[in-house]
C-alpha cells in the first residue's frame, strides 16, 4: 500500500479503531512486532490450513471411490430389477420392498439433470453472445498463467494489450 497525502493517512483505520502514524522509531518497531506475531500466527495457521487440506483431500478421494462404487451397484441392482420388474411390482407397482427393508422404486425425478451434449467451448461462446451472459457463465481468469505467457498475449492481441499489464510499483514492505 502506498500513501500518497496526508488525508489518505488520516483516513487509515482498522474495524473502527483508527491507527496513529508512529512518530519515532521505537514506536514503529512495537508496530512491527505486532506485525511479525500476526504474521508468525499466520504461519502456523497456514500450516494447519495445508494439513487440513491434505487430509480434506484424502478424504475426498476415499468419497469419490464410495461414490463411483455405489454408481457401479446402483447399475447392477437397476439392471436386475429391470429384468425382473413384473415379477418385483405385482402387475404395475412403482415400488417393491427388498428383504433388507430397502426400496425399490420406478420414478421420475423432480428436477431433470442437465446434460452437456456438445462441445463445452461452442456451448460458451453462445452463452456469451447473450445479452444476460452473467446469469449463466462464471468468468475466472488464471492471474498464474496469464502472468506467465502475458508479453505472447499481449503480441496477439490488442485488446489484451490495453488491457493487461503487470504492476511494478515501488512499495514499502516489511521484512521480519
Amino acid at each position: 500500500m502506498s500513501i500518497r497525502d496526508e488525508s489518505e493517512v488520516q483516513q487509515l483505520a482498522i474495524g473502527t479503531v483508527a491507527k496513529r502514524v508512529p512518530q519515532t522509531v521505537e514506536q514503529a518497531d512495537k508496530v512491527v512486532a505486532r506485525i511479525r506475531r500476526r504474521r508468525e500466527q499466520n504461519d502456523t495457521d497456514q500450516k494447519r490450513i495445508r494439513e487440513l487440506t491434505a487430509e480434506t483431500k484424502r478424504l475426498r478421494a476415499k468419497v469419490g471411490k464410495r461414490d463411483e462404487a455405489n454408481e457401479a451397484d446402483q447399475f447392477l441392482v437397476q439392471a436386475f430389477a429391470d429384468a425382473h420388474r413384473d415379477e418385483l411390482t405385482k402387475g404395475g407397482r412403482k415400488s417393491f420392498f427388498f428383504p433388507s427393508g430397502a426400496i425399490g422404486q420406478w420414478g421420475y425425478p423432480q428436477q431433470g439433470t442437465l446434460v452437456v451434449v456438445g462441445n463445452l467451448g461452442s456451448i460458451a461462446r453462445a452463452l456469451l453472445r447473450l445479452p444476460n451472459w452473467e446469469l449463466f457463465l462464471k468468468i475466472e481468469l488464471r492471474k498464474n498463467n496469464i502472468k506467465a505467457h502475458l508479453e505472447e498475449l499481449r503480441r496477439v492481441s490488442p485488446t489484451l494489450r490495453k488491457g493487461l499489464r503487470e504492476d511494478k510499483q515501488e512499495r514499502f514492505m516489511i521484512k521480519t
